[in-house]
């Protein structure tokens, strides 16, 4: 068994609970995920089984999420959302659309970012939120991401501590807490993050997403990969590919990777191509 499950990871459970919940149903050790969601977050958490587990690594390096967020503003945090201890109330209510809308044009590009101390960034080979419950004082890495889009979708006026919708369109390694706070920052009253729904990563659409009690629909490697740098093999190449040698291949460029190798339309190797020569770095024999 070796595939992609598009899974919809309710409110609650760790990704780590999810990966747990997968391994029981389908009686198998090699289950892994592919982008951390928080506890308290829902959406899609595409789960890798079997050998797929290998090629995790690939989505990671260029997989595109997209959330929906509500913020509060007005109200900080601890922790950055809803589930902390609140360290601060304001009135925000004179706040306007355009004032986010104005405030949001920060949030575009390359941007940097410090994570909340309540996430799993490393410093000094330990978790943050190690430090945070220990009462440590640490400062966190400040980190580069991109914003490939930001958008207000709907204001809720009219009381202290108003509330945004935002969507949000971002590299991989983007914390939502974190946009959530610097809003509040840029506003000068605070914010924290409500609720946050994961509504794409890579490939993985929530509209295409299973339910943890629904029967998982096994997606094929193939499938997921189809639109990467592939090469296809003749037998000849197969044969010396999948005991690792190098072939020759005809390519338009001399040096880039990652590629995929197909032989008979399924994939059996990724490597490099350096001066025409496919190099593999990973073999693969799916579905024996």
């Amino acid at each position: 068994m070796d595939g992609f499950i598009n899974l919809l990871k309710p409110p609650g459970m760790t990704s780590h609970d999810v990966v747990a919940y997968v391994r029981k149903k389908l009686k198998t050790r090699k289950v892994g995920h592919l982008g951390t969601l928080d506890p308290a977050a829902a959406g899609v958490l595409p789960v890798a089984v079997g050998q797929a587990t290998r090629l995790i690594e690939y989505l990671e390096r260029v997989a595109i999420k997209e959330y929906l967020a509500e913020i509060v503003i007005g109200i900080t945090t601890a922790t950055w959302d809803l589930e902390g201890e609140i360290l601060e109330q304001k009135d925000a209510s004179f706040l306007t659309a355009g004032d986010i809308e104005k405030v949001l044009k920060h949030f575009h590009g390359e941007i940097e970012q410090i994570p909340p101390l309540a996430s799993a960034v490393k410093v000094s080979g330990k978790p943050l939120y190690l430090y945070q419950r220990r009462g440590e004082k640490v400062d966190p890495p400040k980190r580069k991401v991109f914003i490939d889009n930001i958008e207000l979708l709907e204001f809720l006026a009219n009381k202290p501590q108003p509330e945004v919708r935002l969507y949000i369109r971002c590299s991989r390694g983007t914390y939502i807490r974190s946009i959530a706070n610097d809003l509040g920052n840029f506003l000068k009253t605070g914010a924290t993050l409500k609720f946050l729904l994961r509504t794409r990563s890579g490939p993985f659409l929530l509209n295409d997403s299973n339910l943890l009690h629904e029967d998982f629909i096994l997606i094929p490697p193939e499938q997921v990969f189809q639109d990467f740098p592939k090469i296809n093999l003749t037998g000849e190449q197969y044969l010396r590919v999948k005991n690792g040698g190098g072939v020759k291949v005809e390519t338009k460029g001399e040096n880039f990777g990652p590629v995929f190798a197909y032989y008979e339309g399924k994939i059996i190797a990724t490597g490099m191509i350096c001066g025409q020569i496919f190099q593999p770095e990973k073999v693969f024999r799916f579905g024996e």
